[in-house]
């Protein structure tokens, strides 16, 4: 996987950053690591492209050993629950094309659908707030009341600005990366 700097910066974007660290924002190289571990900051993303064009993870990972026997790629599949050996995960079931599939693991099952359908998945199946899970008559098998709580999804918006005459900047993605705190007294961003 290719992963860089932003190449050739939006002026917007380096005003941002700049307008950020006047107001006292720490301006780091990068959003990892350091930055995430801090008490807030901002900096310029990191792009996945390569030769202007973007790289996807599916791509990257995945694409290169598509002929190998072990991996199936399924488009359209819908995973409706995992299936459990008393706690234990051996498999999923899934919705492809109008039918229901039983697929089970030889060694592991691992969830990987992001920050809103992974906890959905789990609850879906069993695992997460007792009450959340009988108000909607799921059965329940792991008590886990964490599971879907805290959320914090990423903020993003966009801007749009009218200019006489001359033809929009041709930037399709966020270029730039800010957390703070809107009260000093927080122990971690949230904005």
């Amino acid at each position: 996987m290719h992963v860089q700097p932003a190449a050739e910066p939006h002026p917007f974007s380096i005003a941002l950053l700049e307008g950020a660290e006047s107001v006292g924002l720490q301006r780091f190289p990068n959003p990892n690591g350091r930055m995430m571990e801090s008490s807030g900051g901002c900096a310029l993303l990191d792009e996945t492209v390569r030769s202007v064009k973007r790289q996807s993870i599916f791509r990257s990972y995945v694409y290169p050993i598509m002929d190998q026997p072990n991996i199936t790629v399924l488009t359209g599949a819908l995973t409706t629950r995992i299936l459990f050996d008393e706690h234990q995960a051996t498999g999923v079931e899934l919705n492809y094309q109008k039918s229901i599939y039983r697929v089970d693991a030889v060694r592991e099952v691992v969830l990987s659908l992001g920050a809103i359908n992974t906890p959905e998945l789990l609850m879906q199946s069993g695992v997460g707030d007792e009450s959340e899970l009988n108000r909607v008559d799921i059965p329940v098998l792991v008590a886990l009341p964490g599971v879907g709580r805290n959320l914090h999804d990423h903020l993003a918006f966009g801007c749009v600005w009218e200019n006489a005459g001359k033809s929009p900047p041709q930037v399709s993605r966020s270029q730039t990366s800010c957390f703070w705190k809107t009260d000093a007294g927080l122990q971690t961003p949230n904005f």
